[in-house]
């Protein structure tokens, strides 16, 4: 074993001598060890990444083999795809709505939701955080997501069976010294409904404030909202955090306890962190390989050499704009004529989309860049250019691919961020055109972000990267 991998490492050194990254007339990373951008069913932590800072805690994968969650909850490469698609879809849909300030979304789209509109699919095969619920502490295996404002989690007594589900214990309200309900109709509920999307004026019973969320698949979290004690890190907590107490949760919500909702929301844990010395920042490191670890980070320390990209446009709450001026493929660039406010970054969607044409350049670029390759035939829709490397260990070169904003910001998509696939016979380009031929805007997903320490500045309204590890 300890000979091949000095044999690779030779071949590596070689290969770099033959196809340097600006070599010939397409400039490329390369050579990677193809490996690299599997899957991999061991975990290996990211060395001192997450347990080197006190407000920091681990991160993984709810898809990888450092996930709590059981093996048989895991999805494969074209379920991600699908519960991807869908979720762009919704997403779009409700960005439409939140520019043309329009209320209800359409209702063939998403199911009735009295108080909030979910994040457009419960994927718990996005990334995972354990944080700590009231006093003494109860830890939660919670999704995260920045399309998302409230936080919830399930709740003693549950109206469902769901709760069975659930890998923790579920959280009983009635044993936390510092649980508070939050009665309705009062200041603080009706304060609380008017910063989600859509307002509910009903009480609950006994004159509690209720709230449900739906999302597309047909799952729905529904109870009640209540204060207490979060403790993020080992140095971090916030008391009197309101949340949501889902006491009734149904569908697709596996064996995950709750959401950790980080949009740009008054009801997300962003702005209610805003009183403390937290600030409004948060940041995260979502790891190139899936079987690695990253960290979400609060207030984090922010080096002098990180540039930052306006955030804009978050009055219109639960997303966050940026301007993406053009992308760069290879040698080449891909000017972009859309409106700025048609640009989200989304920690929950895997694939980048693209407006039709800009994809059609990007693609034809990389093809054009990728012609010794062998083509394979692409396992769904969402994804057109795919090739079989099945030949190969090492590969030779990758054509560059890089994502420039508004502030002179530009970050350089790691080959894991360029290439999507499962096995060496079929790798696909990691981006995908919008589904109608007018949709000019563009969804910023997980896939081009991993490598990165992605900082969110909310406070400042603006948004930074930080190269961290790329593969």
């Amino acid at each position: 074993m300890a000979a091949e991998r000095v044999s690779l490492r030779l071949l590596l050194a070689f290969l770099r001598i033959l196809f340097p990254d600006s070599a010939g007339a397409t400039q490329s990373y390369g050579p990677v060890d193809i490996s690299s951008l599997l899957p991999s069913n061991e975990c290996i932590p990211s060395k001192g990444l997450e347990i080197s800072h006190p407000g920091r805690l681990t991160l993984v994968s709810g898809n990888g083999p450092c996930s709590p969650l059981p093996t048989e909850e895991r999805l494969n490469s074209r379920q991600i795809l699908v519960q991807d698609r869908a979720r762009v879809k919704l997403l779009r849909s409700m960005i439409a709505a939140r520019h043309r300030r329009s209320q209800p979304l359409d209702s063939s789209m998403v199911s009735s939701t009295p108080v909030n509109y979910g994040i457009p699919n419960f994927n718990t095969n996005n990334y995972i955080v354990k944080v700590g619920f009231g006093t003494p502490k109860r830890d939660m295996n919670l999704v995260f997501d920045t399309g998302s404002d409230l936080t919830w989690i399930r709740c003693l007594p549950c109206a469902s069976g769901d709760c069975s589900r659930q890998r923790d214990p579920v959280f009983d309200p009635s044993k936390s010294s510092s649980f508070r309900d939050i009665p309705c109709p009062s200041h603080d509920c009706s304060a609380f409904k008017s910063s989600l999307y859509k307002q509910s004026t009903t009480c609950g019973a006994p004159s509690v404030c209720d709230y449900k969320i739906g999302y597309s698949d047909g799952s729905t979290s529904g109870g009640s909202l209540g204060s207490d004690t979060i403790s993020l890190t080992r140095t971090i907590s916030i008391s009197l955090f309101r949340f949501g107490c889902g006491h009734d949760t149904r569908g697709n919500f596996g064996t995950t306890s709750g959401l950790l909702g980080l949009g740009p929301g008054n009801a997300s844990l962003v702005s209610q962190s805003a009183a403390l010395r937290l600030g409004k920042s948060f940041s995260y490191y979502l790891p190139s390989r899936q079987s690695s670890t990253g960290f979400l980070s609060f207030s984090p320390e922010v080096s002098p050499d990180v540039k930052f990209t306006p955030l804009l446009n978050l009055y219109l709450r639960s997303f966050y704009f940026l301007h993406l001026l053009e992308i760069k493929v290879g040698d080449g660039k891909l000017p972009l004529s859309i409106s700025p406010v048609d640009t989200v970054i989304d920690s929950g969607t895997v694939i980048t989309t693209l407006p039709a044409a800009t994809y059609a350049s990007l693609r034809s670029t990389f093809r054009k860049a990728m012609a010794n390759f062998t083509t394979a035939t692409p396992e769904d829709k969402l994804l057109d250019t795919c090739y079989n490397f099945s030949d190969y260990d090492v590969l030779p070169a990758v054509p560059t691919v890089a994502l420039v904003f508004e502030g002179d910001v530009q970050v350089d998509v790691g080959v894991s961020g360029i290439l999507y696939g499962t096995d060496k016979s079929r790798l696909c380009l990691a981006f995908a055109a919008n589904s109608r031929a007018d949709d000019g805007s563009i969804v910023i997903g997980n896939k081009v972000q991993r490598g990165y320490e992605v900082i969110y500045d909310v406070g400042n309204e603006r948004l930074g990267f930080r190269a961290v590890e790329r593969i």
